[in-house]
């Protein structure tokens, strides 16, 4: 919080994809020692999955989909901040997302935003 400048920040972790789910109803493995067209192993089916998991993720910054929640985050902390606190009214909210690496190293947190210790 800044007085002078009459703003609201906050630091919140990047938005990241929670899970990616594959419908193992759409992939066929055929008997991989007589495949003699298109041999393929499962070796080959796990390295689809990861090549989806990637596609997804890069899927969802072409679609827009990681602007639009950082456009609704911005928009529901403004809300907040300008709503529980009359004092603020006038002062400007920012969001900051800050990239994380994995997942492990995002901070555990509980309900309040406290950093859980382990």
């Amino acid at each position: 919080m800044n007085d002078i400048k009459k703003t609201v920040t906050f630091d919140i972790p990047e938005i990241y994809r929670l899970s990616h789910t594959v419908d193992d109803k759409s992939l066929k493995y055929f008997d991989e020692e007589t495949n003699i067209f298109n041999p393929i192993s499962i070796k080959d089916g796990d390295k689809f999955r990861a090549d989806y998991k990637k596609d997804a993720e890069q899927q969802d910054i072409e679609d827009g989909v990681l602007d639009y929640v950082h456009t609704k985050t911005q928009e529901k902390m403004e809300m907040i901040v300008h709503a529980k606190f009359d004092t603020y009214k006038d002062y400007k909210v920012k969001c900051n997302f800050t990239k994380q690496d994995t997942i492990k190293d995002k901070p555990k947190t509980n309900f309040a935003g406290k950093t859980i210790k382990e």
